[in-house]
């Protein structure tokens, strides 16, 4: 796996990519949103959302939020109804977020598994010899 740069800015959101590849399972699922008549509008919102993030700006509740904790890493969630992207703080890059996932939900609660994915890529990530910040 290697990373990518998403969106540059105060706080970068990154993502992982498989060798090889040039488009991340993220960015697939962002893709396959837009193609949906029910979700196409919010795919838009939320790639916006992610950039004001990124540049700085302090978001909503709404749209930015704790979503759990696992193995005492905070996980975070970005929000447009329905689609939720979850996150979290690289300890090795600072103010720099990885990406992790994306799911379509219309209930309140965050799955354990969903903090469980994100937790995953996180140690994919630390595991990378070559990142440097």
């Amino acid at each position: 796996m290697k990373p990518k740069l998403l969106y540059n800015g105060i706080r970068p959101l990154c993502v992982l990519c498989e060798d090889g590849e040039e488009v991340s399972s993220l960015e697939r699922e962002l893709d396959d949103y837009q193609q949906s008549a029910q979700t196409v509008r919010h795919a838009a919102s939320i790639r916006i959302i992610m950039q004001r993030f990124a540049r700085g700006e302090q978001l909503p509740s709404q749209m930015f939020h704790k979503a759990g904790k696992i193995h005492g890493i905070q996980v975070y969630e970005f929000i447009k109804q329905p689609i939720r992207i979850y996150c979290v703080s690289t300890p090795n890059l600072q103010g720099c977020f990885l990406l992790s996932h994306s799911v379509l939900k219309k209930w309140q609660k965050t799955k354990p598994a969903d903090l469980e994915k994100t937790y995953r890529q996180l140690q994919n990530m630390l595991s990378l010899e070559h990142l440097v910040p």
